[in-house]
């Protein structure tokens, strides 16, 4: 299991270990295709609150582009959208990006 927040970073029994300096993004990038993680929504919702701590605002998304002209801003939130893997994730993936972009949308509706 691999467990992060930005900043910081913990290996475990599977001797995965991240520096505590890749931003939170940049990890989310890279578990596509990655090593199997254990409870991947919790992992989300850590990575998002660490971001929302750290004033970084936004909303994570994957597939094919939409196509519309301008910067990609979600319509709920007005958060930026930011692209973190192509069409082919893991359903694991999925889970983590779903509790990141929860949180962050939950963070967006108690302001």
């Amino acid at each position: 299991m691999l467990l992060l927040v930005a900043g910081c970073a913990k290996s475990t029994e599977s001797g995965i270990e991240v520096p505590a300096d890749v931003p939170t993004l940049e990890f989310l990038k890279g578990l596509n295709p990655g090593p199997a993680i254990e409870e991947p929504a919790k992992l989300g919702r850590r990575c998002a609150d660490a971001d929302i701590g750290n004033g970084t605002l936004r909303i994570l998304v994957f597939g094919l582009p939409s196509g519309g002209g301008g910067p990609p801003i979600d319509e709920e939130t007005g958060y930026p959208e930011v692209r973190v893997a192509g069409c082919i994730v893991s359903s694991d993936f999925v889970v983590v990006v779903g509790a990141y972009n929860s949180a962050m949308r939950e963070h967006f509706r108690a302001q």
